[in-house]
């Protein structure tokens, strides 16, 4: 048996089997072509176009269950659609550079740019980009991308890292876990993990030293402890454990329903933060007295044209009967940032976050 550890990033423990994911990485070299610009935009084009679509179906297929967490999806189509990123690509292929050098040059300014910084927080950032710029050139290049949406039951994945697109991805009815030698708390894939319920243990050292395909582990993404074949007793001791958790999970979700007090007697009232009618259910579950936020704006997303005024009266109207006699606290449509609606013409800023709102 051996004992490794690691950060802890998603809450939970699991019992399963190693499932080692090695990414083959896309090799690309500074050679210059004779290849004509325009014949490169037109690749460039359609892949941008390829990778658009599944980054998109990524967001939609997440934001079923995740709403929030897939708006980080929507963030990487902004990108995408950045024009500075064009120009920068522009910029390589007009000195005769191939177009895969080309973009992952443009790319790295940008990554470069993010590392430089003192937030540990931006510098988690720069993952997101390598994710994009993955995906971008696997379509450039026609290199297909393993498929982690298909593995078999009690699955623990074992990776150099998870890019979020990955962890998206993962089947979460047979994959248990994951642990990744790199990594941190702030990143993107962390919040995943830890919004779909995956346990997760990240930077932990010497992975692929440790683990083979097949071995039997026990993670524990609560304390950061990875146990790879572990002995009987181990193994009978996190089952237990894993047990209690569940039952006090169990119990706290029954205790969800009853009124909040601090330790001096004083009442606390929670609300809940929903996006559209589907989010009451699960704000009823967890003892929602009301709405503190209704966040509008994705009535008006993922579609061409405006929701009618009905549509909205019967979207408010459900959530208002729902938890009637609790208030329910409707804010304005709030746009711009990641949240884009195209059909309103507001134009393309440079910094949507900064402009029109």
């Amino acid at each position: 048996m051996k004992h490794l550890k690691g950060i802890p990033v998603s809450k939970g423990i699991s019992l399963g089997f190693a499932v080692v994911y090695l990414k083959r990485k896309i090799e690309v070299n500074n050679s210059k072509d004779s290849v004509p610009i325009e014949e490169k935009k037109k690749i460039l084009e359609k892949a941008l176009e390829k990778t658009k679509e599944e980054i998109q179906l990524t967001y939609e297929n997440l934001k079923k269950s995740n709403p929030k967490e897939a708006e980080i999806f929507e963030a990487h189509l902004l990108v995408l659609e950045d024009p500075t990123l064009q120009e920068k690509i522009n910029k390589y292929l007009e000195s005769q550079y191939n177009l895969p050098y080309a973009v992952k040059s443009a790319f790295e300014e940008f990554i470069e740019a993010l590392q430089n910084l003192q937030s540990e927080y931006m510098k988690e950032r720069a993952q997101d980009l390598y994710d994009i710029l993955d995906s971008l050139l696997r379509n450039i290049l026609n290199v297909p991308k393993v498929d982690l949406s298909n593995l078999p039951p009690q699955s623990i994945v074992v990776a150099e890292d998870l890019t979020p697109s990955d962890t998206a991805s993962l089947d979460r009815k047979n994959v248990l876990g994951f642990i990744t030698e790199k990594g941190g708390p702030t990143s993107h894939t962390a919040i995943l993990a830890e919004a779909l319920g995956i346990p997760a243990v990240v930077g932990v050292e010497e992975l692929f030293e440790s683990i083979h395909d097949g071995d039997e582990l026990i993670i524990d993404g609560t304390n950061g402890d990875v146990f790879v074949n572990p002995a009987e007793e181990t193994k009978k001791q996190y089952t237990n454990l894993k047990k209690e958790k569940e039952e006090e999970e169990k119990l706290l979700k029954e205790k969800a329903k009853e009124f909040a007090y601090t330790k001096g007697g004083k009442r606390i009232e929670v609300a809940a933060n929903i996006g559209s009618p589907k989010d009451v259910d699960k704000a009823l579950e967890m003892g929602a007295e009301g709405v503190g936020l209704y966040r509008t704006e994705f009535l008006f997303l993922d579609r061409d044209t405006p929701p009618t005024e009905e549509e909205q009266f019967e979207a408010y109207k459900i959530v208002a009967e729902r938890f009637k006699p609790h208030p329910v606290i409707i804010r304005t449509l709030d746009i711009g940032g990641d949240k884009q609606i195209p059909y309103l013409n507001l134009g393309k800023e440079l910094n949507p976050f900064l402009g029109v709102r």
